[in-house]
């Protein structure tokens, strides 16, 4: 079983045997069906917080003044930003030999900042 790959790109094959130890210390025995469904659904979870986090962090970048209000225009390119940051990291992935890029991965990506957004509004109101 190998842990780690070497470089910095991991694919699902290289992560799915440290996933699949950790569910199995956690839960026990695990039918190998519902191992790759776990493994499968924290991956694209990953993807989801992680551009839901970026998006906040760049909204929180662009806020400009600290009275706790919301702007459009802040949130808009935030969305961007996380978008762009999609594009490029599918994009790459597509030129990794161990990866595959998607656009199933970059909407999303875009969903989570969308969501990250839609959240802030909500909080500031």
């Amino acid at each position: 079983m190998v842990l780690w790959a070497s470089g910095p790109s991991f694919s699902a094959d290289q992560t799915g045997p440290v996933a699949f130890w950790i569910l199995e210390w956690c839960f026990g025995p695990l039918a190998q069906q519902t191992l790759e469904a776990a493994h499968f659904v924290v991956r694209k979870s990953a993807h989801f917080l992680e551009y839901a986090l970026l998006s906040a962090v760049w909204f929180r970048a662009w806020r400009q003044d600290q009275t706790g209000t919301w702007n459009r225009r802040w949130a808009v390119w935030a969305i961007a930003v996380a978008l762009m940051t999609a594009i490029m990291d599918e994009t790459h992935q597509a030129f990794v030999a161990t990866r595959s890029g998607s656009e199933r991965d970059v909407l999303l990506d875009l969903s989570g900042a969308c969501f990250a957004q839609l959240l802030i509004r909500v909080s500031r109101r």
